[in-house]
C-alpha cells in the first residue's frame, strides 16, 4: 500500500424498518391457526417482533449478498429490520425493539490498510404498525432508522483487481434473535480504480467463501457478478463461456437453466458501479435427478488469472430433495392404559424418504397444554415452561435408532393422566433429517404433530 491514503466515507449503512398489515395467520413454525374465540392474544393479528438482517445491491437479483465499492467512489449499504411473523400469548408483544451488533471482519482486503475496522452495537429500531389494544405502540426513544459509518482507505495504486472484507450482524443481548431466512453477513469488495482494464470474479458468500454458487430449481432468476477494475473500460466487451464442470451431470440450457444476457458482456453494463451480471434463470424440470453444475470462464484478455472462473451448481428439487417423512407412536388417544404400560412411556417414531438419500436422524419435542391455556415443555428431565406456538429450539431432543427394528426410540418418564388433573392434552412432535440435509418442517397432524390424552387405570 501506498503512504497517501485518501480516506472515503462510505455511504451510511441504514437500519430500515418494514411494516406490514396485520391479518389473521398461523404460526409459521406449527402450522396452527389462532382461531376465533380462542385466549390468545395473538388471534386475527400478527404480533410484530425485529428480524434484524442485511441486504446489499438492492434491485440486482444477485446471487449473493454483497456490495461493491469502488476505490474514488461510495455506496449505500443496508442493515434492515422486519417484523416476523410470530404468534405469542403475550399481549404487550406487538412492537418490540430491534438491534443487532455488528463487525468488520477482514478478508482479502485487511484494516487499516484498505479500510478502517468498525464493531458496536446498533441502537434499538422499532416499527410502528397499526397497534390493536391492548397491544402497546413503539417504545418511546425507538426510531425506524438508525445509521452505522465504515471508512474505506484508497490507496493509489495498482493492486488486485478486487479485494474483500465482509460485514457480519450477530444478535444483540435483551433483543430477537436475527433472522433465520435472510442474510446478516455481507461481503464488502473494494473494486481498484488504478490501472489497466481488467475483470474477475469473486469468490462468493453462499459458496462458503470459494468459487462456487449452489442456488437450487427453485431459484428461478440467478445473476454472476463480473467486476470491473482499472482506469478505463474494457475495450469493446467482456466475452464469457459456459461448459461443463468436472466431476457432476451437465445441465441442459433450455431445460435446466437459461442464459439471459448476451454471450459477450458490453462495457457499458458495467457503468458507475463498476459490476456487470451474467444472468441465468434456473428452471425447475421436475424431475428425480443428480444435482448439476455448469462452469462460467470469462475469456477476453482482460480477465484476471485465478479470478477468471466459477462454477454454478444446480441443487436438484425432485424427489430427492424433498424433505424426508416421519410419523410415530405413543399412547392412542382416549385409549385407558394400566398404570405401568410400556406405552405410557415410549415414543416410537418411524420413518420413510421414498426415493430420497435416507434418513439420517430423527429429533422429537413433547408438549403439554395446562386447563388454564399455557403450555410446558419436556427438557429432558421435566416439563418446563414455553410458548405454546412453535417448538423453541432447546426442547428439540435426540432419539436413538433401533437398527432391527428401524425406529427411533425416545423413553419418558410414563405420563401424568390428564383425566381429572389441570393438564389438558399433550403433542408430540417429530422432524426428521435426511442424508442430503433436508428437514421437515411441516409439522401436520397424522405425519409430522399427534395430540393425545392420557387415561390410567
Amino acid at each position: 500500500m501506498s503512504s497517501r491514503r485518501l480516506v472515503l466515507v462510505l455511504a451510511a449503512l441504514t437500519i430500515i424498518v418494514a411494516s406490514f398489515p396485520a391479518t389473521g395467520v398461523a404460526s409459521s413454525a406449527s402450522g396452527e391457526t389462532a382461531s376465533a374465540g380462542t385466549s390468545l392474544a395473538c388471534a386475527g393479528n400478527l404480533s410484530f417482533h425485529s428480524e434484524t438482517h442485511l441486504i446489499g445491491m438492492e434491485g440486482t437479483a444477485a446471487a449473493s449478498d454483497f456490495y461493491a465499492v469502488p476505490e474514488d467512489g461510495s455506496i449505500n449499504a443496508t442493515l434492515t429490520a422486519t417484523p416476523a411473523e410470530t404468534c405469542t400469548e403475550d399481549p404487550n408483544d406487538f412492537a418490540r425493539p430491534g438491534a443487532a451488533d455488528y463487525q468488520t471482519v477482514p478478508g482479502s482486503a485487511v484494516a487499516p490498510d484498505d479500510y478502517q475496522g468498525v464493531s458496536g452495537t446498533s441502537a434499538p429500531i422499532c416499527v410502528e404498525g397499526t397497534p390493536v389494544p391492548p397491544h402497546d405502540p413503539c417504545p418511546a426513544g425507538t426510531a425506524p432508522t438508525r445509521t452505522v459509518g465504515l471508512n474505506l482507505v484508497n490507496d493509489e495504486g495498482v493492486e488486485d483487481a478486487v479485494e474483500s472484507f465482509n460485514f457480519v450482524l450477530s444478535g444483540a443481548t435483551g433483543f430477537p434473535p436475527l433472522s433465520s431466512n435472510r442474510p446478516t453477513e455481507a461481503a464488502v469488495h473494494i473494486i481498484d480504480n488504478d490501472g489497466p482494464a481488467r475483470v474477475s470474479l469473486e469468490p462468493t458468500l453462499d459458496g462458503g467463501d470459494t468459487m462456487q454458487y449452489e442456488p437450487g430449481e427453485q431459484a428461478s432468476h440467478f445473476h454472476i457478478p463480473v467486476f470491473w477494475a482499472g482506469e478505463t473500460l474494457p475495450s469493446g466487451t467482456v466475452p464469457y463461456t459456459i461448459g461443463p464442470a468436472d466431476g457432476f451431470p451437465t445441465p441442459t440450457l433450455d431445460v435446466d437453466y437459461e442464459v439471459n444476457s448476451p454471450a459477450q458482456l458490453p462495457a457499458s453494463d458495467f457503468g458507475g458501479g463498476r459490476v456487470a451480471f451474467i444472468k441465468l434463470r434456473i428452471l425447475n424440470d421436475n424431475k428425480e435427478e443428480l444435482d448439476e453444475a455448469i462452469t462460467i470462464t470469462l475469456t477476453g484478455a482482460n480477465a484476471v488469472e485465478g479470478r477468471d472462473e466459477t462454477t454454478v451448481l444446480i441443487r436438484d428439487a425432485g424427489v430427492d430433495n424433498l424433505a424426508p417423512r416421519t410419523n410415530f407412536h405413543h399412547p392412542k388417544h382416549k385409549k385407558r392404559y394400566p398404570r405401568n404400560a410400556y406405552q405410557l412411556r415410549e415414543m416410537h417414531i418411524f420413518h420413510s424418504d421414498p426415493g430420497g438419500s435416507g434418513i439420517r436422524r430423527v429429533q422429537i419435542a413433547i408438549q403439554r397444554r395446562l386447563t388454564n391455556g399455557r403450555c410446558q415443555w419436556w427438557n429432558g428431565k421435566r416439563f418446563a415452561g414455553g410458548s405454546c406456538k412453535g417448538v423453541p429450539a432447546k426442547f428439540w431432543k435426540k432419539t436413538k435408532y433401533e437398527r432391527a427394528l428401524d425406529w427411533f426410540l425416545y423413553r419418558v418418564p410414563a405420563f401424568k393422566p390428564t383425566q381429572g388433573t389441570n393438564l389438558r392434552f399433550y403433542r408430540a412432535f417429530a422432524r426428521g433429517f435426511d442424508m442430503a440435509g433436508n428437514v421437515e418442517r411441516r409439522f401436520q397432524k397424522g405425519r409430522n404433530k399427534n395430540t393425545f390424552w392420557v387415561k390410567r387405570s
